[in-house]
């Protein structure tokens, strides 16, 4: 091993981990909301042109796709429209039937031995 790999990090060093750093993902998640509310041209089955956003033409499709019975496209509808659901955790404790640990004592006390 040579004695470049034994010296501390400095600010800018080529060798320092991308993990530290500051995600770039709110920044794409504002740029892709900023996208979607840019209208487009929509034809209509009558002939006519309309403009609608394009987060209008995606939940079209999407319910579209639906109706259709694709299980997939059911599955984002609901979970953008009703908020994904929570999903229990097996760690949780079931109150209706809840473990009692008790000492060999206090199971006498508790059957009245």
């Amino acid at each position: 091993m040579s004695k470049e790999h034994l010296k501390p990090f400095r600010k800018g060093d080529p060798r320092a981990s991308e993990c530290g750093k500051k995600s770039r993902r709110r920044g794409i998640d504002e740029r892709l909301r900023e996208m979607a509310q840019k209208y487009i041209d929509k034809k209509l089955a009558s002939g006519n042109i309309v403009k609608i956003t394009i987060a209008d033409a995606i939940d079209a499709v999407l319910l579209e796709k639906a109706k259709g019975g694709d299980l997939k496209a059911i599955e984002m509808y609901y979970d953008r429209v009703y908020k994904k659901a929570v999903q229990p955790s097996q760690s949780e404790i079931d109150v209706k039937n809840p473990v009692i640990i008790m000492t060999p004592e206090e199971k006498k006390v508790a059957e009245g031995k």
